[in-house]
């Protein structure tokens, strides 16, 4: 299970930010919610699900009271 607060990426897209979310239902692998840090247009990225399997967590310790962009 990926801890909250840690900064993560998607192995696919390159997808990069802090890990604000997990949901798990009966039906689907285990998600977690990446918000990124960026900011493009004077707007921050929108938030992305991505399945647990294809996040890699960076060894960095978890970011406290992280409160997006």
């Amino acid at each position: 299970m990926i801890e909250l607060g840690r900064t993560a990426r998607d192995k696919i897209t390159g997808f990069t930010g802090i890990v604000t979310a997990r949901m798990e239902d009966l039906f689907s692998a285990p998600q977690v919610k990446i918000q990124s840090k960026d900011i493009q247009n004077g707007v921050p990225v929108v938030a992305q699900w991505f399945e647990e399997g294809r996040v890699k967590v960076s060894i960095d310790p978890p970011i406290v009271g992280f409160r997006g962009p």
